[in-house]
């Protein structure tokens, strides 16, 4: 069988698979971000920028990066100019982003292998600053496996999956009073 070559020329053949999901990820959390904070497709009521969170991966043990953490950007709907606010928290490799769907939690993996000496990764768990787009931690736990690559929030905001990529696992975490100041 033949094989096929990529094109140099052709844009879509430089995607990664990862990379384009990542993007959608962060879109996608940015847009519930926003309809949680009674922003729409227009901004904040109509009339003003809208926030988005951009996860990195950092010079963390295992990071592979040099992002500082994860970025709160602005983006301005009528110009489509997009304006880093400033880093919103200093998590290693934060490298996968997901919203409550009440709009007040955002949760993060952190992409390592070396959570308190063990051979897991983490999860971070903030609470938003719903006018400011401010992200205050609330808690680290182990992802149960080596090297997260996604999470998600249930529906009901009462659990994260977390899929390890590194240890080839898929973990639920309870979401807790301790994970969420009440």
């Amino acid at each position: 069988m033949k094989s096929e070559s990529k094109r140099p020329d052709d844009p879509v053949s430089s995607v990664s698979r990862r990379g384009l999901l990542r993007s959608a990820g962060v879109l996608t959390a940015a847009s519930a971000a926003n309809n949680m904070m009674g922003q729409d497709d227009r901004g904040r009521n109509g009339r003003g920028p809208i926030l988005a969170y951009v996860g990195t991966y950092t010079g963390a043990p295992g990071g592979g990066g040099s992002g500082e953490g994860i970025y709160l950007f602005s983006l301005d709907p009528a110009t489509g100019i997009l304006t880093q606010v400033n880093v919103a928290s200093t998590v290693p490799s934060p490298s996968w982003l997901a919203i409550a769907p009440n709009g007040k939690y955002l949760y993060s993996v952190n992409e390592i292998s070396d959570f308190n000496g063990t051979t897991s990764g983490s999860v971070s768990a903030f609470s938003i600053n719903r006018s400011t787009g401010a992200l205050t931690l609330l808690n680290v736990v182990s992802s149960q496996g080596g090297g997260p690559a996604h999470l998600s929030v249930d529906p009901l905001g009462q659990f994260v999956f977390v899929a390890n990529y590194g240890g080839g696992t898929f973990a639920v975490l309870p979401i807790q009073n301790r994970w969420i100041a009440a």
